[in-house]
C-alpha cells in the first residue's frame, strides 16, 4: 500500500514545518519547496499526487506557477490546493481561472479544511490514523436572474426537505440576498450573528466551533440559519474580502451549504458559484424572464459553470399560461430540470406563518416537486470530481 505524495510549495518555515506534521500524520509523505521555481522542479521531476502552494511567493507569483503546471504534461492533470492569505474574492477566481482545484485561505480552520479537501481528491491510499476525514460541506447556491420569481421561497422549502430526509446531514441556509435578505424574517429566527458579522471577524476567530455556538436553528424548517442584511446600510458594512473564508469554515462546519443569492450577479456571487458543486437557477415561464435566464446561463457557461452542475427550476410563482415545453427549453436553450405548479398564495401565506409549505400545505401538488428537487439535488451532491478539477 503506497502512500500519497505531496508537494508543499510553502516559503515560511513554521507554517512548512507544521503543514508538514499535519500531513505526515494522516498517512501523506510531503516534499517541501520554499520558491516556486524549485516547486516546479519537484514538481516535474517527482510527479506528486498533490500540490498544495502558497501564492505569495518570494520569486515568482503562485498563479503563475499553477499555470506552468497545468501546461506541462507531467502536472496537468494533478491536484493543485492553494494554501494562501490571499482572501479577496477576485484572489479566488483568479487562482480557479488559472486552473486551481480548491482555494483554502489561511485562518483558523485551514489545515481542517485543507485535510478534508485531500481525503476527498481520487489519491492513492493512504493509512489513517484515527477517524476519517469528513468531506468538506457541499456549496449549493440558489440564484435568478429576475427578482420576483420565488427564489428564497424555492430555497428554503427545498433546504428544509434536505434537512427532513436525512436527520445525520446537518444543513446550514446562508442569506447573501444584497441588500435586503428575508431568510430570517421567513424562517423567524432572532440572532446577533449573520453574514455581515462573521466577514467582520478576524482570520483567527472564524472557527468551526463558533458557528455551531452562534448560529440560530430554525426548528421548523430543520436547518441553522445564516441571516442577511436587514437594511442596505448594514449590507455596506459587509467585508467582501473575508465572505470566501466565511464560506469556507461554513463547509467546514455543515455538510450542506446552501446559499440564496437571488438576483445577484457580482463578482462576490460569482466567487460563490465558481465553487459550487450544483448552481440552482429560479425562473418564471414568461418570456422576459425566460430570456433573462438564458442570457445568465450563457454567462456562466463562459465563466466555465458547465451545464452540468446547472439545475434549473421553472417556479409558475404568478399563474399565468407562459412557455411551457419545448417552447420554453428553445428560448433557454436547454431543458429545464424540474418544474413548480402555481400553488397561489400559499407560499405567501406559510412564508408568514414562518413554516415550510408541506406544514402547513401537505396536500398542495408543489410540496411533491419541491422534495423532488431536494431528492435531484441530493443525487447531485454525491462525490464526484470537484469544480475545477481534471478527470
Amino acid at each position: 500500500m503506497s502512500s500519497s505524495q505531496v508537494l508543499l510549495i510553502e516559503p515560511d518555515k513554521k507554517t512548512a514545518t507544521f503543514l508538514t506534521r499535519a500531513m505526515g500524520e494522516r498517512g501523506y509523505e510531503v516534499t517541501l519547496a520554499a520558491t516556486g521555481k524549485d516547486g516546479l522542479i519537484a514538481a516535474w521531476r517527482d510527479q506528486p499526487d498533490v500540490i498544495v502552494l502558497e501564492l505569495e511567493l518570494p520569486d515568482v507569483d503562485g498563479l503563475e506557477v499553477v499555470r506552468r503546471l497545468r501546461k506541462e504534461s507531467r502536472t496537468e492533470r494533478k491536484t493543485i490546493i492553494a494554501m494562501t492569505q490571499r482572501s479577496k474574492p477576485e484572489e479566488t477566481l483568479a487562482g480557479l481561472d488559472v486552473g486551481l482545484d480548491y482555494y483554502v485561505v489561511k485562518q483558523a480552520d485551514a489545515v481542517e479544511v485543507l485535510l478534508r479537501l485531500m481525503a476527498r481528491s481520487a489519491l492513492p491510499e493512504v493509512v489513517h490514523h484515527g477517524e476519517p476525514e469528513r468531506p468538506l460541506g457541499t456549496l449549493i447556491p440558489f440564484v435568478s436572474a429576475k427578482g420576483g420569481v420565488g427564489t428564497t421561497s424555492v430555497c428554503l422549502n427545498v433546504a428544509s426537505h434536505i434537512a427532513r430526509v436525512d436527520a445525520e446531514r446537518s444543513v446550514v441556509v446562508v442569506d447573501l440576498v444584497l441588500p435586503i435578505g428575508n431568510v430570517a424574517q421567513i424562517t423567524g429566527v432572532k440572532t446577533q450573528t449573520d453574514i455581515v458579522t462573521l466577514t467582520e471577524l478576524e482570520p483567527m476567530e472564524l472557527s468551526v466551533e463558533l458557528l455551531r455556538r452562534e448560529l440560530p436553528l430554525a426548528p421548523a424548517w430543520g436547518f441553522t440559519v445564516v441571516p442577511g442584511c436587514k437594511d442596505p446600510a448594514q449590507a455596506m458594512r459587509l467585508q467582501a474580502q473575508r465572505l470566501g473564508p466565511a464560506i469556507q469554515t461554513l463547509r467546514a462546519a455543515y455538510d450542506m451549504v446552501i446559499i440564496d443569492i437571488g438576483r445577484n450577479i457580482s463578482r462576490l456571487a460569482m466567487m460563490v458559484l465558481s465553487q459550487a458543486s450544483s448552481v440552482v437557477v429560479v425562473m418564471s415561464p414568461d418570456p422576459t424572464s425566460a430570456a433573462n435566464t438564458r442570457a445568465l446561463l450563457q454567462y456562466m457557461q463562459a465563466e466555465a459553470i458547465v451545464g452540468e452542475r446547472i439545475f434549473v427550476i421553472s417556479n409558475r410563482a404568478l399563474g399565468v399560461e407562459d412557455l411551457t415545453g419545448p417552447p420554453l427549453e428553445a428560448v433557454l436553450g436547454r431543458p429545464v430540470d424540474r418544474g413548480i405548479p402555481n400553488i397561489g398564495k400559499n407560499f405567501n401565506l406559510a412564508n408568514n406563518l414562518h413554516a415550510p409549505l408541506h406544514m402547513r400545505f401537505p396536500d398542495d401538488a408543489a410540496v411533491d416537486a419541491l422534495n423532488d428537487i431536494g431528492d435531484g439535488l441530493i443525487e447531485k451532491s454525491k462525490p464526484r470530481a470537484a469544480p475545477g478539477q481534471r478527470t
